[in-house]
């Protein structure tokens, strides 16, 4: 693996380029999210993922562009609600160039102001520097639900931030005619230019395979957002979309704190601290895991003083002995409340 920095960039398959870490705003309240993604971007964070389900798609384009006016010399292609606003604007200050939402979130909006806030207030960034990604939820599978859909996460975030860099599908559960005709439309938002890139998340092989297949594609998933952490590798679907060249996106890379205070993960941290000389607590070295995995983590956390903590993962490397040690032969949901979304079966 080349020497990754907080500003290295992987291409796409469609010819764009996403930042090799981002950071997630899911349950990020509305009120918090502006200032959180500003504080990200701050940090150095590029790609922030939101979605509609999360409630805060405005607020975390508020975040961006007050990130943009503020930082002139950074462009735009680098990169619950009322907290969401102030998570997002903490986020991009402190680095990040990748924020994630989504629309079941609930915070697209704050997530939007709080990049817009942080463009403001950095002159020296350019929208083109942050990344910006959301989520088409379940109930809006279907080509016309989706549609409007589109229509309305560019509404919560396009006065703000222009534009969305990426659009997932959030998970493929519904059926094959709808998940189709969700792609159709995402499709046809890319040929207006309104939206960037589209990808998938919670896929399966299966549901990759489907899609593929599909006579009617014409732009390909540039990437698959999963829950993937050493006791979730998913080297299977890993595999997969590298056949394909669709990017594996790693949510929850730190097991939303459930795997900290892991024994092994511990000794890991404590170890790897050592040769680093300097302190390496178990979320970075899961992060790092992510990163060495070839994934693109989006940690994801409402604390300001982890933002940029979360961020300090490329300067240093997993030793052999810790690799071994996180390779675990396991299958553990940590969400969806354990259940697995990218086995996802169709009603019969």
């Amino acid at each position: 693996m080349s020497t990754l920095t907080s500003k290295s960039l992987r291409k796409l398959s469609d010819g764009t380029s996403i930042p090799v870490i981002g950071f997630g705003v899911y349950q990020t309240p509305p009120g918090e999210a502006t200032t959180i993604v500003n504080e990200a971007l701050k940090a150095g964070y590029r790609l922030i993922d939101s979605a509609k389900l999360y409630g805060n798609e405005e607020e975390t384009g508020e975040g961006i562009a007050d990130f943009l006016k503020a930082n002139p010399s950074v462009h735009r292609s680098e990169t619950p609600a009322g907290e969401a606003l102030s998570i997002v604007s903490e986020a991009l200050k402190a680095g990040y160039r990748l924020i994630d939402s989504a629309s079941s979130y609930g915070n697209e909006e704050e997530a939007g102001e709080g990049i817009a806030d942080f463009l403001k207030a950095n002159l020296s960034v350019h929208r083109s520097e942050v990344y910006y990604t959301t989520k088409i939820r379940n109930e809006d599978h279907g080509y016309e639900a989706t549609k409007a859909a589109i229509q309305k996460s560019l509404l919560k975030v396009e006065k703000l931030i222009g534009y969305i860099d990426l659009i997932l599908v959030h998970s493929p559960i519904s059926d094959k005619e709808k998940r189709l005709g969700t792609w159709k439309a995402l499709q046809e938002a890319v040929a207006l230019g309104s939206v960037k890139s589209i990808g998938v998340s919670n896929y399966g092989v299966k549901h990759l395979e489907e899609l593929l297949a599909w006579d009617g594609l014409v732009v390909k998933p540039v990437v698959n957002q999963v829950e993937a952490h050493p006791w979730l590798p998913r080297k299977d679907i890993a595999a997969f979309a590298a056949k394909h060249d669709i990017l594996i996106e790693a949510y929850s890379p730190i097991t939303q704190g459930k795997k900290l205070t892991d024994p092994e993960l511990v000794q890991v941290a404590s170890e790897v601290s050592k040769k680093a000389g300097k302190t390496i607590g178990p979320a970075q070295v899961l992060i790092r895991w992510s990163l060495e995995q070839g994934y693109i983590p989006l940690p994801k956390t409402a604390t300001v003083s982890r933002i940029a903590e979360n961020l300090d993962v490329f300067d240093w490397k997993l030793t052999e002995e810790a690799r071994k040690v996180l390779e675990k032969d396991t299958h553990e949901v940590l969400t969806w409340q354990g259940r697995d979304p990218t086995a996802y079966e169709d009603p019969k």
